[in-house]
Order: C-alpha cells, then sequence, then structure tokens
C-alpha cells in the first residue's frame, strides 16, 4: 500500500529529519540529511540536478563511488566546487552493517 505523500510532504520530512546511516541501506544518498545533519543536494544542487539515480541508497552510492559515475562527465563549472564539496563531507563516511538507520527528529530540545 502506498502512502499518501507528495514531494512537499517528503521535504518536509527530510528537512525536518536527521539520519544517522548505519549500514545505508534505506537512506536516500541525495535527499536524507544523513551528512551532518545535511542532504548531498543541498551540498551539491547541480550535481543533484544532474544525476540520473536520484533515489539510490547510501550503501549503494558509496560502494565504488558509484555516486560519481552517475554525474560524470562534469558539464559546467559551478559543478566542480559542488562536487568538492560533496566528496570532501562524504570521503570518509564508514558504513556498518547489520546496523539499522536512525531517524531523529530535528526541532526538539535534547533533554538533559
Amino acid at each position: 500500500m502506498e502512502v499518501p505523500c507528495d514531494r512537499t510532504d517528503h521535504e518536509l520530512f527530510n528537512a525536518s529529519t536527521i539520519v544517522n546511516i548505519g549500514s545505508g541501506r534505506t537512506t536516500s544518498f541525495w535527499s536524507s540529511s544523513w551528512i551532518n545533519g545535511t542532504s548531498a543536494k543541498r551540498i551539491a544542487p547541480s550535481l543533484f540536478h544532474k544525476t540520473r539515480m536520484k533515489k539510490i541508497s547510501v550503501q549503494k552510492a558509496l560502494e565504488n563511488n558509484r555516486w560519481i559515475d552517475h554525474i560524470y562527465p562534469p558539464g559546467s563549472y559551478e559543478e566542480v566546487p559542488d562536487f568538492v564539496n560533496l566528496w570532501e563531507a562524504i570521503k570518509d563516511t564508514p558504513l556498518i552493517s547489520r546496523v539499522e538507520e536512525d531517524i531523529r527528529w530535528r526541532w526538539i530540545e535534547n533533554p538533559t
């Protein structure tokens, strides 16, 4: 059964959550806020616009840096800084097999 959500609903969810990726199996590489609380499409909007695989998981995208194949070759000068910024943000990302993603609501205070 499909969840009755439109694009705005998905954008609100992604803007309101922070994802700790674990295995990265179910986390969206481009849309989820898994990179220090932000998403790849916010770090590299020109690459998101260009990519052929907007719904790829973190696990699949990071496997052999597959995400690069989906945005290659560079087509404009604005893509170069976007690529460098995204590469720097994700290059040392560890994936932990058998650990599920942890999603936290961004808009609540941390309990003390």
